[in-house]
């Protein structure tokens, strides 16, 4: 995994409404500081939550808030506690995957152990956001300390290959929702936007394509 992502205090409220309430052991990839379970222990305050995070001061921080944390990389060849949260109900995947290497090998991992029954919450920035290709297209594109352009992230991520990333590796999309800041942008922009898609590839898109800044889905596993 990519060196981690600043600290913040900040709680994905989306993410936190896709964890089903009855899921009683949550497994938190990424957890960073534990503060997504500690809001999900408010609602369901008998919910197990292992977290798992590269960065064992981020970890340290976590066991504030959480049952277990184990300090580990997620796509390391040598990972040693699948055995351990192979029994979990949701697999959460907060603003982690971009900062991945092989995402496709790490969810394949986590189908090959989990129940049936379980889900895996996720979400990711949307690569086709205007602010983005605004900045490819003005050559103005500078990494930054956080949001859209964080300079740890590795992977990129549209709608469709978001989905595509859960449907190629075992899954059907139970839910998907979009995550819009409050950024004026003008309608005209976004329809040149359009315009130059369809020119380049008959595939049909959406404004919403372009003015979502993150997506967030829930995945159960195809039976």
């Amino acid at each position: 995994m990519s060196s981690s992502t600043p600290y913040h205090e900040y709680v994905n409220n989306t993410i936190l409404d896709l964890i089903p309430k009855t899921a009683l052991k949550i497994v938190d990839i990424g957890c960073m500081n534990g503060i997504l379970g500690r809001e999900f222990k408010k609602i369901v305050p008998d919910s197990y939550w292992v977290g798992i995070e590269i960065n064992s001061e981020y970890a340290e921080l976590s066991r504030t808030h959480l049952n277990e944390v184990f300090v580990d990389d997620i796509e390391s060849e040598n990972f040693q506690y699948l055995e351990k949260i192979r029994d979990a109900d949701c697999f959460v995947f907060a603003d982690v995957l971009e900062h991945l290497y092989k995402p496709w090998d790490v969810i394949e991992k986590i189908r090959s152990i989990m129940k049936d029954t379980a889900v895996i919450v996720a979400c990711v920035p949307n690569a086709q956001n205007f602010s983005v290709i605004g900045r490819l297209l003005s050559g103005e594109f500078f990494y930054e300390d956080t949001d859209m352009m964080d300079r740890t992230h590795i992977r990129w991520f549209t709608r469709r290959t978001f989905l595509d990333l859960f449907e190629k590796t075992g899954f059907k999309i139970d839910q998907c929702f979009r995550r819009k800041y409050d950024v004026p942008v003008d309608p005209m922009y976004i329809k040149s936007l359009k315009t130059a898609a369809l020119s380049y590839n008959q595939t049909h898109v959406e404004d919403i394509d372009f003015t979502t800044h993150q997506w967030v889905i829930r995945a159960i596993p195809k039976k």
